[in-house]
């Protein structure tokens, strides 16, 4: 007998006294059979899709799976690649530099792209997706072949139209597609965030940099120049220089025509700091730690100021200021936070899905900082941190500083992921966190984990392709059949086809013969496969994704946004949807 039996209906418990009527309401017959039925609709999913999967799985793909198992098993893998040595107000040691006084190591920019395509791949790349298409594959054989007259084809010129009006539709459709796509990247590396403009550093390694008129680089871990060769051609993004980018922002906080009219962030007081939205004030004296240990005493403040600029213009070893709800652009390091205790709150459900807030804090070295210029300035360290890795719950680094608060002594202290603020997270219940940027774009956590944009089929395209396969096989057979038959007859010689019928042969080789009568057959049964399948079914994925764009059932008036379907190829797949699966981090409450 089992022990886990319904306790008697006399039996009192907690919640009894208004749920009972709910629970007997239930109709027990009708709860097993809705159980039975979602059981056996996911028993039958798993075993299709088990089926599938065990029918297109080759022997390399066996292997594949086999390292990889191998490889959990040995545990999470460690990060692959070098080390990097963040330094804040340090001139980078020799080894570290090459002979014109620039780092040797290079990191990404901060601007990402999740487009497939680009000016140079784009003809290439589309034209392999569509032959991917079985049909489309088919119809290119045919259209080569109809250019030989030997197969009596009518004109092989009028055969290529079809298959180039198919082509190019379904590329102006791609083209769209990933247009609109890269509006939506343009849209995140245009995004505002703040920035500590800082005083040129002095670089030893320089001649022409001295410590009473340095000329370095204000970031030591940037190149004084670090333009591409097209942008030094064109002249374009000198260093130093405000672009344009920038400038149209600045131009519109200063209307007023982003988050209300405010005075510009380029002159604003040491002790209150004005970045977008409402202006707040973000009070130096909020803590009342004594000075952090990495300030140093010796450096003179300059003309350093918070400043607006682009997410795509950060880079790393930038000094960068949060406000409470903005997206976080990089990952990046807290150092000093509006909370007394050093803590933040973080909304990581662009990451996870998860909606509860984590708790991050700043370092224990950094954490009396104040978000006032003067204080941000002064601090000296160097992070040495893991290089990028797509582990989003795991990070190891080790700030090194000098204690000038205790003898300027040199000192570590271990960096973990609790203490670092992940690309595309939300900033809640902090006013202000003051933090330096780590990795940025193709480096940061979340574009490890987003890897290259994919190109998808959905699972109609797929069975197309295999109905597509059942009748090349059908067409095959009947050509086989045809080119056999005229083989024989062409062999025959008891016939009056040798008086009445000479030189319409090909050739005098019966063999050779057969063989050309197959390809013209394959040539005049090609509407076997229909050559219009498949932009048919790309008009209606069009018309399709414009519906979703404007379905008023899916638009969010909160952020004034509709429903945005980024990949229209894979619409169709919403309807295949059985169950949905989800996992919540809180208790279930049992309704009776």
């Amino acid at each position: 007998m089992s022990s886990l039996k319904r306790p008697p209906a006399h039996l009192p418990h907690d919640d009894d006294d208004d749920t009972d009527d709910d629970d007997h309401a239930i109709d027990p017959e009708l709860r097993l059979r809705t159980v039975r039925t979602a059981h056996s609709a996911i028993a039958e999913s798993i075993v299709a899709d088990a089926r599938q999967t065990r029918r297109r799985r080759t022997f390399f793909r066996r292997r594949g799976e086999k390292e990889r198992e191998r490889k959990l098993e040995g545990g999470a893998p460690r990060p692959e690649g070098r080390r990097r040595n963040v330094y804040v107000n340090t001139p980078l040691p020799r080894g570290e530099v090459d002979a014109g006084g620039d780092p040797v190591v290079r990191y990404p920019r901060n601007k990402v792209r999740t487009t497939k395509y680009t000016i140079l791949t784009f003809i290439p790349r589309n034209l392999y997706e569509q032959f991917r298409r079985i049909a489309n594959l088919f119809f290119l054989t045919t259209v080569v072949v109809q250019l030989f007259p030997v197969f009596g084809a009518a004109s092989g010129a009028v055969a290529v139209l079809p298959l180039a009006f198919i082509l190019t539709a379904t590329a102006i459709k791609d083209g769209v597609e990933d247009y609109r796509r890269g509006l939506l990247d343009e849209e995140v590396n245009n995004s505002p965030t703040t920035r500590l403009l800082l005083p040129p550093l002095h670089n030893p390694h320089l001649p022409s940099s001295t410590p009473d008129r340095p000329t370095g680089n204000p970031n030591p871990n940037l190149p004084r120049d670090g333009r591409s060769w097209v942008e030094k051609l064109l002249g374009l993004n000198r260093p130093g220089s405000v672009s344009k980018g920038v400038r149209n922002l600045r131009a519109r906080e200063a209307k007023g025509e982003l988050g209300g009219g405010r005075e510009s962030t380029l002159n604003v007081d040491a002790r209150s700091v004005d970045v977008g939205g409402d202006t707040r004030s973000l009070a130096s004296t909020a803590h009342s730690y004594p000075p952090p240990a990495v300030l140093d005493p010796n450096m003179r403040p300059g003309a350093a100021q918070w400043e607006r600029t682009l997410w795509k213009k950060l880079e790393v070893g930038d000094i960068v200021l949060l406000r409470e709800d903005e997206q976080v652009p990089a990952d990046i390091l807290v150092l000093a936070t509006s909370d007394p205790d050093g803590n933040c709150y973080l909304e990581t459900k662009n990451l996870d899905g998860e909606t509860n807030l984590k708790l991050r804090k700043s370092l224990s070295a950094t954490r009396g900082l104040s978000s006032a210029e003067e204080d941000v300035q002064r601090v000296r360290f160097v992070l040495d941190s893991e290089p990028p890795s797509q582990n989003l719950y795991l990070y190891h680094g080790v700030l090194r500083y000098r204690d000038f608060s205790g003898g300027a002594e040199d000192r570590a202290e271990p960096v973990s992921i609790n203490e670092l603020l992940l690309r595309g997270c939300a900033l809640r219940n902090t006013a202000w966190v003051v933090g330096l940027v780590v990795f940025t774009g193709a480096d940061t956590k979340i574009m490890l984990n987003g890897g290259e944009t994919p190109s998808k089929q959905s699972k109609i395209e797929r069975e197309t392709n295999f109905n597509v396969a059942v009748n090349f096989g059908v067409l095959l057979a009947m050509c086989v059949v045809d080119a056999i038959f005229s083989g024989l007859e062409d062999a025959r010689t008891d016939t009056s086809a040798r008086l009445f019928e000479q030189g319409t042969d090909p050739t005098s080789v019966y063999v050779l013969n057969a063989l050309v009568t197959f390809v013209s057959c394959i040539i005049a049964f090609q509407n076997i496969i229909p050559i219009s399948l498949y932009i048919s079914i790309e008009i209606v994925k069009t018309i399709q994704a414009y519906f979703i764009s404007q379905d008023i059932e899916m638009y969010y008036a909160g952020y004034d946004t509709p429903c945005v379907p980024k990949t229209w190829n894979i619409s169709d797949d919403l309807g295949q949807i059985e169950c949905v699966f989800l996992h919540l981090s809180r208790v279930f409450r049992r309704r009776r």
